[in-house]
């Protein structure tokens, strides 16, 4: 695979990388969750080594993984950081690794970063991923640039835990700081768009920005305009799927009278009237112009039918109690595919150029089997019963078949 001159300047800068500093080292540790585990019936505490007597209920006890006093934790770990002026989230494995009567020992392992630069492009240089199934990396394969929609494996979110230590002087320009950061809005998505949207950054410095208005920002003049009017609508989730509903229904949605309103529930209830309403009317005429559509092709499909049946109206076999004759029409190939509950109709066998579909019926009508007779080789194709099931008289009706021959001409013949 080709990488381009910024990921192969990344790839070199992944290798350059300085080792963890003390600090970061301890706060790791001191911020990872207490270890417990299992060992022949007795529970250990993994940070220190020693059998822990009373211990919580609500304490989560490592019973799998535990093997001759000894287990093994991996837990990811992000340090927002900057290197060479470049944004960058560097994620690694944190390895806690507990023996009984040892105090635990970690190792700090990097696995992948998420690069950020002043545009806000985003580029992830990681490790190679061993498993599809779950995040095991091979920490022994080189670095190399990473597809951001690679599982979701390169999302430093899922992380256990993060250390944010600086940003670059673009972040700071734009007023990011540790205490500011937008709640459940990814680090990597809120770096990208403040750096790379206008819209964003100033929602942000005028301290209204939301998740919300990210996942809308092209709503952006709407907001403003609520802002100029201190307009704080109750739910904006409910306010940003009302305005949606405005675009819709082709509303001004740059006057405040409508996109203010003061009671924002009543409003968005009217307005999801109008559109089902609307959405009915259109689904109704789609149907109607589906049924127009179908109507034509039926018509067609029934002139077609017509000439090529012409031939053979008048053809009948009959042998005791049976009488088999031809389907003359298309809705007679409709009412033999329900009676009989297979796909003579559904699968228009009307539009076969070179079968011809006949019905073997008893004395009293009830049919029997549908018929398919290739008028070119003279053989039955298939004949089917109810539920595509042979009957009683499948022998004696391809017997029958047997008789009829036609010829090049069209011309029939009973022999």
């Amino acid at each position: 695979m080709s990488i381009s001159k910024k990921e192969a300047m990344l790839v070199e800068l992944a290798y350059q990388l300085p080792p963890l500093t003390e600090f970061q080292k301890k706060y790791a540790i001191k911020h990872l969750p207490n270890t417990y585990f299992k060992y022949r019936r007795k529970i250990y505490n993994g940070d220190t080594g020693e059998k822990e007597v009373n211990i919580s209920k609500e304490v989560h006890v490592k019973t799998y993984g535990v093997h001759h006093g000894k287990c093994l934790e991996r837990y990811y770990y992000t340090i927002v950081t900057t290197f060479r002026g470049i944004q960058v989230l560097r994620t690694l494995w944190v390895e806690k690794r507990c023996e009984i009567g040892e105090k635990a020992k970690y190792d700090f392992l990097d696995v992948y970063q998420n690069w950020i630069f002043p545009n806000g492009k985003r580029i992830i240089i990681g490790k190679r991923i061993k498993s599809m199934t779950y995040d095991y990396f091979d920490l022994s394969s080189p670095w190399a640039p990473k597809r951001p929609t690679y599982g979701g494996r390169f999302d430093f979110e899922g992380c256990y835990l993060m250390l944010f230590q600086r940003t670059t002087e673009y972040l700071k320009k734009r007023c990011v700081k540790k205490d500011n950061l937008i709640k459940d809005v990814t680090l990597e998505t809120f770096f990208h768009l403040i750096l790379s949207d206008n819209r964003i950054e100033s929602m942000f410095k005028m301290g209204i920005l939301t998740k919300y208005k990210i996942r809308n920002v092209r709503f952006f003049r709407q907001v403003v305009i609520a802002r100029r009017h201190k307009y704080i609508p109750e739910d904006e989730s409910i306010w940003f799927d009302y305005l949606k509903m405005l675009e819709e229904l082709k509303k001004d949605t740059h006057n405040p009278v409508i996109i203010c309103p003061k009671n924002l529930r009543v409003e968005h209830d009217k307005a999801l009237r109008q559109i089902n309403k609307k959405r009915e009317i259109k689904w109704r005429k789609q149907q109607v112009e589906l049924e127009r559509k179908e109507f034509e092709r039926l018509t067609i499909e029934k002139e077609e039918f017509n000439k090529r049946i012409q031939p053979f109206l008048n053809i009948v076999l009959e042998k005791d109690d049976i009488t088999i004759r031809p389907l003359k029409t298309i809705e007679e190939f409709l009412e033999e595919g329900i009676a009989m509950n297979h796909c003579v109709f559904s699968g228009r066998y009307y539009k076969e150029e070179n079968s011809l579909i006949l019905s073997a019926r008893d004395k009293e009508n009830r049919r029997i089997e549908t018929i398919e007779y290739d008028i070119v080789s003279n053989v039955v194709l298939q004949s089917r019963g109810e539920h595509n099931q042979d009957s009683a008289y499948h022998s004696v009706i391809l017997d029958m078949m047997s008789h009829l021959k036609i010829h090049k001409n069209k011309k029939y013949e009973i022999v």
